[in-house]
């Protein structure tokens, strides 16, 4: 029987509780979602039943750490998440089979004065990861300043995009960051910003992995997630999950497999 943060009832050890924050098209409510149907596919056919939740990322990994949960979506590779406080990498452990792929971009105004810089050469100007006055954000829950090796005095946290892109509209700060499909998103979907006042850059590509308990079953599911995921990009269906969202593209297997 499995504690979880799902629901309020204990489960039996054939269900699998799957936390994500809430990502338009990738997790959804009710388990709806391309990142909730690659999940299905892996594991339903072996059996098991997937009890979805929608959670903020703090609590997810908070929650997965203490035992409550099997499985979050989505994070880096461990070996990325061992520098923030906010993970104990000895309670974690990640498959070798990415679920997705994050281009971690930079969102500027059109008009800005780094614009074309960082268009042509695709990273952040030193002006900018030496700056004092935080003029590059990103949300909370996201430790992007270990990818870009910033100081806290640079950058600042904000509660959504709509925050981020507000303040960047605002000239609070130079930079926002986060992955394109976010950003895309929600200038698509607020009324008062206008997408064509500003750019996506993408500046990095990170693949993107379900994060399991680092215990006798969580490191089961794993090696059950691995050999599942192999089979089902050998028969193209995680390209067709993608590509029935408006995405096409697909994960790519370790270089060493």
């Amino acid at each position: 029987m499995q504690p979880h943060a799902c629901t309020d009832t204990v489960l039996p050890a054939d269900h699998i509780t799957v936390a994500a924050p809430f990502y338009p098209t990738f997790s959804e409510p009710e388990g709806r979602g391309v990142f909730f149907e690659i999940v299905k596919e892996v594991f339903e056919a072996e059996g098991y039943k997937i009890i979805t939740c929608i959670l903020p990322i703090r609590r997810s990994i908070r929650d997965l750490q203490r035992g409550k949960i099997d499985m979050y979506l989505t994070d880096w590779e461990k070996s990325y998440l061992t520098p923030a406080p906010l993970y104990q990498p000895d309670k974690l452990h990640t498959p070798n089979i990415p679920i997705s792929t994050e281009f971690v971009s930079a969102a500027i105004t059109a008009n800005n004065a780094f614009y074309h810089q960082i268009q042509i050469n695709h990273s952040i100007p030193h002006t900018l990861l030496n700056n004092t006055h935080q003029l590059i954000a990103w949300n909370k829950g996201f430790d992007y300043q270990y990818l870009f090796d910033l100081e806290e005095s640079s950058y600042q946290v904000v509660d959504s995009v709509k925050q981020g892109l507000h303040m960047l509209k605002g000239g609070r700060i130079e930079l926002y960051l986060n992955d394109d499909d976010n950003i895309s998103i929600a200038l698509n979907s607020q009324t008062e910003l206008e997408a064509s006042d500003f750019r996506i850059i993408p500046l990095i590509e990170q693949q993107l992995y379900p994060v399991f308990q680092n215990t006798e079953r969580g490191h089961q599911l794993a090696e059950l997630y691995d050999r599942r995921m192999e089979a089902l990009l050998a028969q193209k269906r995680i390209l067709e999950l993608y590509r029935q969202v408006g995405y096409d593209y697909q994960p790519e297997l370790p270089e060493d497999r």
